[in-house]
């Protein structure tokens, strides 16, 4: 058929009319409107299963197919042809950068979307440079949200050079067809305002800049989850001129309509050559629509168009021309009264504020946006009000997709995996191991029950009758004995411990309890019995070059049975899909039913740089040891790692940490570490504020260096309130309940990490340390006495030990422990210190001098802590000298005041009116 403009107008009078229509009536109009004429409605359903794809604006779409229309049909299809190592499928999209295919990986026989930029373009320098530019951005970035990039590449085939992108493939349905099935509940909104806002939040951390946030780029998977689509107009911000968008002289350039398109592109910008797309207009940010300079702060002002769109099913600023767009969103507020009257203050103000015509005046980032949204989405309420926290729009949002025309019911207890199915409306890129649920027929739902019984019940009840709900992951082993990489080994199952334990229906031993478990022929059944474990997930990795296998087993410890071992094969960059695969799939096999925000949380990733990963695993790796040397090791190996991700939180944190253990280990004096700890830990805050360690490491930094005891508890509770299984916390929180004098609570607190941790001799020790400073001794003594029988050369437990027996008088015994401790640790002041002190009370005046000496002549090589010279010059009954160190001790904020209310050794004083004084500057009201 010869495209006529009769013809056009024809096609373009029936696309308009029935493409705000909802999917169910579109059949039924096109039967009437087209009145028979096959060819017509072909042409009409190809626009229409275009527009909403990942790929472009409709208008663009339109022009790319008319045009396609015009040189008649292509030759050489590609349906099940092969595409280097990927088995062409069937077509599910097409747009003005490319067409995309269902294919088949043929080596690792999983389902991908395959987009090609089509061989007539392959000389355009341009669209070549514009399509590697769109897959390096989005391979640059790492996140539940964002896509997938499993390969780059360029092949030679029967119909020319073609240039491709394979990512993942996601069954579900655009944003734009959602809204046009009707305007969605506030719930709705703000929960895919809110996953936006994450995957923006980790683009900008990365350099990136999406500039094209629109309904057809968000993508929503039936179980609610989102997917932010297309970064084809990406800047990087270390490459902001690469793409020639826009003009900072001339302004935006005039839209110029396809000769061969039947449409005039009301909202989308083209260039005056082919296919270059500078942006849609309707969802610009001004700063963007006048050719300026762009930052993470235009995608906050896309995504508020896309908010009030999915609440009032209108744009905020509308025009019949592209100029008049730009012209109301330049001049016009957002009409509110007109679209949405009864809409409440509250997220009216949030709107507002997110479409601030001065970028100053919005959320400075994706992640302050995210924030507000989630403040509002957990005080709303199914009424639309802000006065309960018991609504949820990730639910509502799965709902939604059913009642859309999705073919499946989706449930959350019986699962089984299954591959996903080809769809027009399917987009680009899916979750890379996803499971979907049982197919359940209403008419029979009784004997579906029966049948599913039949085939998974034995299964799924033997999962439940195993009572999982604790998990040792252990050190994962070189398949090779002889290509050791003790630090990668550790770090995987460091990262995979670290996802796990942000679940609270399952208990994950901490990377301490687990670390020692490194021999390559070590049984992991006898490591969960130790571990006091249901089940262990252990391994083996197989690096070679840039590629990295991982062979992953989840063991039942309880029958000693293998319950699944999985492979994934990755290159280096990858890795993180290993992981979130992993805890993915332990995750499913050990929870019956996870909540949407923690899959977000299980699936989240603190950097997508392989090489800053490798360097946070191997400072992890060094902190871990708890060596001076290790520790120092570590803290340089964290300080690199964020430097090369700027964005990366946990390395932040591993930074702070570093420095808090140099000032605890008396290895740096505290003026100088802690407030180095504090930068670096608010640094973490800043980037995610939400991130428990972050929290839990300001809380010891307060509480021992800025004597802030209120703000000090509010970060632990904080912590403990976003991540209550992590031992660390428990142990840091235990100590400064101690320091306020709530034993009970103290104790209780170690108790709890003990639970966590049992093997651990921190966890031992600390709760020896709250029962001494209960003055429970004769309590605290057995549990010291534990801890040395299991760790010997543990020496903060034989230091408290031998503090309890000279609190008791018992000063042969404190010797020998304080003597035990310098056998182990030679040059550590606190035992030169303790000996000094049991010396002088046993009357041996001339030995305490003795030891006074060993510190003075230590102190010339290292740092040697105040509160060491303090407590010889106690024990020798020179309380004026003491005071004197007392003093140092204040103005280097050495953490030893922050015992001063409960400490027993500090009885002596308490009678003395400059140990009050004392008390009330370090925040201790008499």
């Amino acid at each position: 058929m010869v495209m006529t403009p009769v013809r056009y107008k024809q096609i373009k009078s029936i696309f308009q009319s029935a493409v705000d229509l909802p999917h169910s009536e579109q059949a039924i109009f096109l039967d009437k409107a087209c009145s028979g004429d096959e060819g017509l409605r072909r042409e009409v359903e190809n626009l229409l299963s275009s527009h909403g794809q990942v790929e472009d604006s409709i208008e663009l779409i339109a022009s790319e197919v008319a045009a396609t229309m015009l040189a008649g049909p292509q030759s050489g299809s590609l349906i099940d042809q092969q595409v280097g190592a990927y088995q062409i499928i069937n077509q599910i999209g097409r747009g003005g950068m490319g067409e995309v295919y269902l294919a088949r990986d043929t080596r690792l026989g999983r389902q991908v979307a395959l987009k090609l930029l089509p061989p007539r373009f392959t000389e355009d320098a341009r669209r070549v440079q514009r399509f590697r530019q769109e897959a390096r951005a989005a391979s640059a970035l790492n996140h539940p949200n964002i896509m997938t990039i499993h390969e780059i590449g360029e092949v030679e085939t029967a119909v020319g050079a073609l240039h491709f992108i394979a990512t993942e493939f996601i069954e579900g349905r655009t944003l734009r067809e959602l809204i046009r099935d009707g305007r969605m509940s506030l719930g709705e909104a703000l929960e895919v305002a809110m996953q936006v806002a994450s995957a923006l939040s980790a683009a900008h951390a990365a350099g990136i800049v999406h500039r094209d946030i629109k309904p057809e780029n968000i993508m929503l998977r039936p179980d609610g989850y989102v997917k932010v689509l297309d970064f084809g107009l990406a800047k990087l911000g270390l490459e902001s001129g690469e793409l020639g968008i826009g003009n900072r002289e001339s302004g935006i350039r005039e839209q110029v309509a396809c000769p061969h398109s039947p449409f005039p592109t009301p909202h989308s910008l083209v260039s005056t050559d082919p296919g270059m797309v500078l942006g849609t207009v309707s969802y610009m940010s001004p700063e963007q629509a006048r050719g300026l300079e762009t930052d993470a702060r235009s995608d906050i002002f896309s995504l508020g168009i896309v908010l009030y769109e999915m609440i009032t099913s209108r744009r905020p600023f509308e025009g019949e021309t592209p100029s008049d767009v730009i012209v109301a969103l330049l001049n016009q507020e957002p009409p509110f009264a007109e679209h949405a009257p009864d809409l409440p203050g509250e997220l009216r103000r949030l709107v507002s504020r997110m479409l601030a015509k001065d970028c100053a005046g919005r959320h400075q980032t994706a992640d302050e946006a995210r924030r507000a949204l989630k403040r509002l989405k957990q005080c709303l309420t199914p009424a639309g009000d802000f006065k309960t926290r018991e609504f949820s729009g990730l639910a509502s949002l799965a709902r939604r997709f059913g009642r859309a025309g999705a073919s499946e019911d989706y449930k959350t207890v019986l699962t089984t995996t299954r591959e996903p199915r080809p769809s027009k409306s399917s987009a680009f890129f899916a979750g890379r191991f996803t499971r979907s649920p049982l197919r359940v027929s209403l008419a029979l739902m009784a004997l579906a029950a029966l049948i599913a019984a039949a085939i998974l019940g034995l299964q799924w009840l033997n999962r439940r009758d195993s009572h999982i709900d604790s998990i040792a992951v252990l050190p994962f082993k070189p398949l090779v004995a002889d290509a050791r990489d003790e630090a990668l080994e550790m770090g995987i199952a460091d990262t995979l411990i670290t996802r796990l334990s942000r679940l609270q229906k399952i208990t994950v031993r901490p990377f301490s309890a687990v670390r020692r478990f490194t021999a390559l022929d070590q049984d992991p059944v006898a490591a969960g019995r130790q571990l006091q474990t249901q089940a262990v997930l252990e391994g083996n990795i197989q690096k070679v070059g840039d590629k990295i296998r991982v062979t992953a087993r989840l063991i039942d410890v309880g029958r000693g049975r293998t319950i699944w071992t999985q492979q994934f094969d990755e290159r280096w960059g990858d890795i993180f899909a290993i992981q979130d695969a992993i805890s993915q799939r332990v995750a499913d096999d050990l929870i019956v039913t996870l909540t949407g925000e923690e899959r977000i949380e299980l699936a989240k990733n603190y950097t997508a740089d392989p090489e800053a990963y490798r360097l946070y695993v191997d400072g992890s790796y060094q902190w871990n040891k708890r060596t001076p040397e290790g520790i120092r090791n570590g803290l340089e190996a964290f300080r690199k790692a964020a430097e090369k991700d700027h964005g990366y939180a946990l390395a932040y944190v591993g930074v702070a940490n570093a420095y808090i253990t140099l000032g605890t280990y008396h290895l740096a004096a505290p003026k100088e570490a802690l407030p180095l700890a504090r930068e670096a830990a608010a640094q973490a805050l800043n980037i995610d504020e939400s991130l428990a360690e972050a929290h839990t490491a300001m809380g010891k930094i307060i509480s021992d260096y800025y004597w802030d005891w209120p703000l000090a508890e509010k970060e632990f509770r904080r912590a403990l309130k976003l991540k209550p299984n992590y031992p660390i916390l428990h142990d840091w929180y235990s100590a400064f309940l101690a320091y306020m004098g709530r034993f009970d609570e103290a104790i209780r607190e170690a108790e709890l990490e003990l639970e966590l941790d049992p093997l651990s001799p921190i966890a031992h020790t600390r709760l020896g340390i709250a029962l001494y400073l209960a003055r429970r001794y004769d309590q605290a003594i057995p549990v010291l006495q534990k801890t040395i029988s299991q760790a010997p050369n543990y020496t903060p437990a034989r230091l408290f030990l031998g503090l309890c027996y000279s609190i008791q008088g018992r000063r042969e015994e404190a010797l020998a422990e304080f003597q035990n401790g310098q056998a182990i640790a030679p040059k550590n002041s606190d035992f030169i210190s303790l000996l000094g002190n049991v010396s002088a009370l046993a009357g041996r005046r001339d030995d305490a001098r003795r030891y006074q000496e060993q510190l003075n002549e230590l102190a010339k090589r290292a740092y040697v802590s105040p509160f060491a010279q303090a407590t010889i010059s106690a024990g020798l009954g020179d309380n004026d000298a003491a005071f004197m160190w007392m003093e140092k001790c204040f103005e280097e904020r050495c953490s030893a005041l922050a015992t001063l209310k409960t400490d027993p050794r500090f009885d002596v004083f308490r009678q003395d009116t400059r140990f009050e004084l004392l008390m009330r500057r370090v925040g201790f009201a008499q």
